[in-house]
């Protein structure tokens, strides 16, 4: 994780000293340092998180002096960019991963990259700035008196670009060729397969996924709410993981503290817990939106306790493991269930991949982000994701009882308590105890007058209820109410 500003165009070098004022307001994403690198039509800047002090210093200038590159990358498959006969490639940073790809093949170096990222390379006078294929990491762009200009979240463009935009997942944009859409989200029709085989194989993937993204010799945790997804992490890392820690947060009402605990016991894992109410809530709740950059109602009320369990860790973490996209990948969300052909539930999965970017993806990378947590995925690896959408939706959405995450649960039924494995989806604030809290806060606090007359005077924006004009109201001050900025963000509708 690291924070990225750029600006693009015959002015770059002119308006330059911006980019202090923007990478200031990054400066959670990478507090060990800020760099600034000018050259012909191009303005660099990075703020840099060092999980090892081998880490290139970037803005990264290539040995040629050809190009230079600002990233926000995890790359997972450096030994295959650099070749096998390069012994040292894992002492590569993903940093030289991206430049040696793009020297290599191009724009067409985004298919070779396993990992998450969003970077803008600067290559003998010509601009290529891309994000990952599902959005994992943030990238906004906009215009600055005519020049372009990118940074990693939106806070960092507000007040100083026009007409703020969200730089979209799956493409990458050339000075020559403009915006390009690079991927496409697997389009072949699930298959049938053998739900033994299919659970086994499951479950290699998903250890393999792990793997990939235990770094050796850095403090790496898990946040293990209890559920079946942060669970199955748990488990998988532990083995290989040395040094592993487990938290959690909970109000005292929570359902997930009790099965959390089980599994932390489970796995002999030291297990640290938070215990919150309704006033800490509303506390961090400008903090959280803050970073979040969102006033969706359901993704600002899971972010609170991501925010939270986030702040107990950073002290103690460098990389943090969580379960996040089991739900998505298996079909963990509800309405899923009450689609009547496996067709349409099929459709419903692709859906929710597509909508990442701008919702689950957003609390997941922001919420650590602001305590400068690099954070992990396993379950949005790609070979996971693909595996995934080729199974039928009859082996996550299972039998008449219409199990969710069947086929997930089948993979680890021998390796969790069956009381884990088998226990009902939770939402993330609903485990945690906290998802009404807020609903009846703004209940108590706006009167029925107030939210029709704010939803009159915003007819552009669909608040949908008193709690979502709560967060909107504390997102205006931060962002302003530009129709471009709030068109940044992300409403779900099932």
């Amino acid at each position: 994780m690291s924070g990225i500003a750029a600006i693009y165009g015959p002015m770059a070098k002119e308006k330059a000293y911006v980019l202090d004022q923007m990478l200031t307001r990054l400066k959670h994403r990478g507090p060990h340092g800020k760099h600034v690198f000018t050259r012909g039509q191009v303005a660099l800047g990075h703020q840099t998180l060092r999980l090892n002090p081998n880490e290139h210093e970037q803005p990264l200038v290539t040995e040629d002096k050809m190009m230079v590159l600002a990233s926000d990358a995890e790359i997972f498959n450096k030994e295959e960019i650099f070749g096998v006969q390069e012994c040292d490639a894992v002492h590569h940073s993903d940093a030289q991963a991206i430049t040696r790809a793009y020297r290599l093949f191009g724009p067409a170096c985004l298919s070779k990259l396993d990992g998450v990222f969003s970077f803008v390379v600067y290559d003998n006078g010509q601009l290529f700035a891309a994000r990952d294929p599902l959005g994992a990491l943030p990238l906004y762009w906009g215009k600055l008196d005519g020049q372009l200009i990118f940074a990693s979240e939106l806070k960092a463009l507000v007040g100083i670009a026009e007409k703020i935009e969200e730089f979209p997942p799956g493409h990458f944009y050339h000075s020559v060729s403009g915006l390009n859409k690079y991927y496409h989200l697997p389009s072949d029709p699930p298959s049938t397969k053998n739900a033994e085989a299919a659970a086994q194989e499951l479950k290699y993937l998903l250890k393999a996924a792990v793997l990939r993204r235990i770094q050796a010799g850095v403090p790496t945790g898990v946040f293990l709410s209890g559920g079946l997804d942060s669970s199955v992490i748990a488990a998988l890392a532990k083995p290989h993981c040395e040094g592993l820690k487990a938290f959690t947060v909970s109000t005292k009402s929570g359902e997930d503290l009790p099965f959390a605990r089980q599994m932390a016991k489970h796995l002999n894992l030291e297990l640290e817990e938070y215990i919150y109410n309704i006033d800490e809530v509303v506390n961090v709740l400008p903090k959280v939106i803050y970073h979040l950059e969102s006033f969706d109602a359901p993704l600002v009320r899971s972010a609170i306790p991501n925010y939270l369990v986030s702040r107990l860790a950073k002290d103690k973490i460098d990389i943090v493991l969580i379960g996040e996209g089991g739900d998505e990948n298996f079909g963990g969300y509800h309405h899923l269930k009450q689609l009547d052909s496996r067709l349409k539930q099929h459709n419903a999965f692709l859906k929710l991949f597509d909508g990442l970017h701008n919702n689950g993806f957003m609390r997941t990378d922001r919420m650590n982000a602001a305590h400068s947590l690099v954070v992990r995925t396993p379950f949005f690896d790609t070979e996971v994701v693909n595996f995934a959408l080729s199974l039928d939706p009859d082996l996550k959405i299972h039998g008449k009882e219409k199990v969710e995450k069947w086929i997930l649960r089948k993979a680890f039924e021998d390796s969790l308590p069956k009381e884990i494995v088998w226990r009902p989806k939770k939402q993330f604030a609903r485990g945690c105890g906290s998802d009404d809290m807020l609903t009846n806060f703004a209940e108590k606090t706006i009167s029925d007058e107030m939210f029709e007359k704010k939803k009159a005077h915003y007819p552009s924006v669909d608040l949908r209820c008193k709690e979502e004009l709560l967060y909107f109201e504390i997102f205006k001050e931060h962002f302003g109410d530009d129709p471009s900025v709030i068109s940044t963000v992300g409403q779900w509708y099932e």
